[in-house]
């Protein structure tokens, strides 16, 4: 799937100012240090962002959702939500994060979902 992935995934890292590539993603998932999460329509990928699992030293575990990429989201939302609440709940994950871009709280707050923080950058010329 990665020829239909890669554009998707490419869109969420512009955001991201040069601090990662497609390659690095591409490497984290096949080296299982990060989950590829791949939302299809009709067969064919509309959607994609890593999951990756945090083990914090108080034994909590949390899944953060980030580099998402992708269009049409009020059509795969709700089932996409649904199939990530299933997958942490089976594993022990009792704490699910996402990072993204601000638009994306006014999609999930339906889910629960509140602001935590916010990042500030500043970028030498």
């Amino acid at each position: 799937m990665w020829p239909q992935v890669a554009p998707l995934l490419a869109k969420a890292l512009v955001r991201e100012r040069g601090r990662f590539s497609l390659r690095d993603i591409r490497n984290w998932v096949l080296s299982g240090d990060q989950e590829l999460w791949v939302i299809t329509r009709q067969g064919r990928a509309v959607a994609a962002g890593l999951v990756r699992i945090h083990h914090y030293p108080s034994g909590k575990r949390s899944a953060v959702l980030h580099f998402l990429g992708g269009g049409r989201v009020r059509e795969w939302a709700l089932d996409a939500w649904k199939a990530w609440l299933e997958a942490c709940h089976l594993a022990g994950i009792t704490e699910m994060r996402i990072v993204g871009r601000r638009g994306w709280i006014r999609i999930v707050e339906r889910f629960g979902f509140k602001p935590e923080a916010v990042i500030l950058t500043r970028e030498e010329a």
